[in-house]
């Protein structure tokens, strides 16, 4: 009885830890005035997106990494895993911060899904830089956030093989609620 009455709360917990983006979190506005000339730091967005892809595009070259590119800074990574035979790692950037992600389970797929919040809780303490995550329809995907500007070429691979593997243990998880 008492583990049913710690699931809905637990679920709200895991929701609400891990469904706000890092970029998405409010920022204090600046009372000063903007300088005439823009510092590179402070230069239009386009020209650092650009930058970004190019950044990217090299990380995938270098990690070796076979993937269909998409417009808006968007890159697909086809990969197979143990249980999750087949499956998308999806890497966006927007405002400095590089996302991986995959869907997992769409919420349909997972009737008991309250069920298994508690397992998916206890796996998440245990992933090391990856977010269980449950959106509004009740899908169930892993992601992690990175800023692109610090990952060298070692922790980009790290992170997408950290988001791949909590991919796979995560869906093997869910196998027993649906």
């Amino acid at each position: 009885m008492t583990q049913k009455r710690l699931v809905i709360p637990l679920v709200l917990l895991l929701v609400t830890l891990n469904v706000t983006p890092i970029a998405a979190q409010a920022t204090k506005k600046s009372t000063k005035s903007a300088p005439s000339k823009l510092p590179i730091a402070a230069a239009p967005q386009s020209a650092i997106d650009k930058e970004a892809v190019a950044a990217v595009d090299k990380l995938l070259a270098q990690a070796g990494q076979k993937y269909t590119k998409a417009p808006s800074g968007i890159w697909i990574i086809p990969r197979n895993g143990t249980k999750l035979r087949s499956f998308q790692l999806v890497l966006s950037y927007t405002a400095g911060t590089l996302t991986t992600e995959v869907l997992v389970a769409r919420g349909k797929s997972v009737p008991r899904l309250s069920e298994a919040a508690l397992n998916l809780l206890r796996l998440a303490n245990r992933l090391p830089y990856v977010k269980i995550c449950i959106d509004k329809d009740n899908d169930v995907f892993v992601r992690n956030e990175a800023g692109l500007k610090f990952l060298n070429q070692e922790e980009f691979t790290t992170h997408i093989e950290s988001v791949a593997t909590a991919a796979d243990q995560v869906y093997g998880e869910l196998q027993p609620f649906r």
